[in-house]
């Protein structure tokens, strides 16, 4: 995969080289690491100001993280724009890394697109908002919150230990998922166990409607509440 973002990039350098006078000064340095630097201080920020919302915060901080929401967003609508123009869209998507950042930014371009119809769609007589395009809902906090992906891609190109821990763990996903099916069938058997011999149990104590083995998955709700030792 490295091998062929050189080849790309380097591809792209002569393109930009051949077809335009503009695109050779903005492709030196959109690749600089002076560039990248600038870049990446801006997702740190905007990493923080999405890890700074807390139930009861005060106006002001919500206005911050707002201001650097729009800010970042621009700035990254930006650098994908001077990158398409740098690289040209062909050389430009066919790098894994350039599909991300460009999937980022749509994302983030959909979720400032529910702001504005969150804001576009106030009743103003009565000054209440209306609930299916509130932004406190769980689908728009999604997709503000894809945008921290962005760091962990930096983080894999620029650090070796990093991109050996995520490729050691793509190897192991194959035996997790073996013991994750053998974890599940014992809790299955044990189910079945449960409700042959406990399920006409009449409620009494502590079976109830949310602790009983009258069908396969409530029994095995109970088995996962005896292997966690919780009482939820």
């Amino acid at each position: 995969d490295d091998d062929d973002d050189k080849d790309h990039v380097a591809a792209a350098a002569a393109a930009a080289k051949k077809k335009t006078r503009g695109g050779r000064p903005i492709f030196q340095w959109v690749a600089t690491p002076r560039f990248e630097g600038a870049l990446m201080a801006f997702v740190v920020l905007d990493v923080v100001s999405l890890a700074l919302p807390y139930f009861g915060e005060p106006p002001g901080l919500e206005i911050l993280r707002v201001v650097n929401g729009v800010l970042s967003l621009v700035v990254f609508n930006v650098e994908a724009g001077l990158k398409l123009v740098a690289y040209r869209p062909r050389f430009y998507f066919a790098q894994r890394r350039h599909q991300f950042d460009f999937f980022v930014v749509f994302v983030g371009n959909v979720h400032a697109a529910f702001l504005l119809a969150y804001a576009l769609t106030r009743d103003s007589s009565s000054r209440r908002w209306r609930p299916a395009l509130d932004t406190s809902s769980f689908a728009p906090r999604v997709l503000r919150s894809l945008r921290i992906f962005r760091l962990s891609q930096w983080l894999m190109e620029h650090v070796g230990a990093s991109r050996r821990v995520l490729r050691a763990a793509c190897h192991l996903l194959p035996a997790l998922a073996n013991v994750l099916f053998l974890v599940i069938l014992v809790f299955f058997l044990f189910a079945v166990v449960g409700n042959q011999t406990l399920g006409t149990v009449a409620f009494h104590g502590s079976l109830d409607a949310h602790f009983n083995f009258q069908t396969i998955g409530s029994a095995m709700v109970v088995l996962l509440r005896f292997a966690t030792n919780e009482n939820w």
